[in-house]
């Protein structure tokens, strides 16, 4: 269930109001070009014609002058807009800002078990605890998070490019050639995050957590890997052969 505190409904409605005042500026810029606004196939496009555009006429030729004055002159009226809009152009108020970190942050954990036999590696066990501002989500959070280390381990067991040195193509560029992580690779992973507030970072403290939980985890399994061998892998994914040779 999504829950959301004061301050995120007090800034979404802040938005809001800002994105209405420059819907209304931009329907007055429009209002001023009325006679070059034509509507074809759905499409706002600001440009008149030569001629009926019922009328037939070579499409190619058409389509090229509709396209050339949708993107120039029809986006140059919504930045003009934009520049005017008070408080949805922030480059001021970021340049403003203090020289401080503002990034996500994690510490990965990992146990490995590792065959000495054949050099399989088994991951057992995954621990992520994260700095990463105000948690809005929860659960989408947790997930997101759970992926992140998820795809962690298939980086550093299984995921790897091979290309063909004559043709220089991939020779595994599908599924069947190309191994990631499956459900029976992945066994227990415990993700945590900090309570944290960072007034220096934005009206609501929240950070991105889009790829925080790979970074971290194909180095905590190599690490883990060392201990387990007394050898350190340096190329990914560490592969049984790589084990064995070390």
């Amino acid at each position: 269930m999504w829950v959301a505190d004061l301050h995120v409904i007090s800034a979404l409605r802040e938005k809001r109001a800002l994105v209405a005042g420059l819907i209304e500026k931009l329907e007055r810029k429009l209002e001023q070009h009325r006679a070059d606004l034509t509507h074809i196939d759905g499409v706002l496009r600001l440009f008149q014609p030569e001629h009926d555009p019922g009328e037939i006429k070579p499409k190619r030729t058409y389509a090229k002058r509709t396209r050339y004055f949708a993107r120039n002159e029809l986006a140059r009226l919504c930045m003009d807009v934009l520049r005017d809009a008070s408080g949805l152009i922030t480059t001021d108020d970021i340049a403003a800002q203090a020289n401080i970190g503002r990034h996500a942050f994690g510490a990965q954990f990992a146990e490995v078990r590792v065959d000495v036999d054949t050099g399989e590696i088994r991951v057992p066990r995954l621990v992520g605890v994260f700095a990463v501002g105000r948690v809005v989500n929860a659960k989408t959070a947790r997930s997101q998070l759970i992926g992140g280390m998820t795809w962690g381990l298939s980086m550093a067991l299984f995921e790897e490019s091979l290309m063909d040195a004559e043709f220089g193509d991939y020779l595994n560029h599908d599924l069947a050639g190309y191994h990631v992580a499956a459900n029976a690779d992945v066994q227990g992973i415990d993700v945590s995050w900090l309570d944290e507030h960072d007034d220096q970072l934005n009206p609501l403290g929240i950070k991105g957590i889009g790829e925080i939980g790979i970074v971290g985890t194909a180095a905590a399994i190599a690490n883990a890997v060392y201990h387990a061998t007394g050898h350190r892998q340096r190329h990914l994914p560490i592969r049984p052969d790589r084990v064995l040779c070390a």
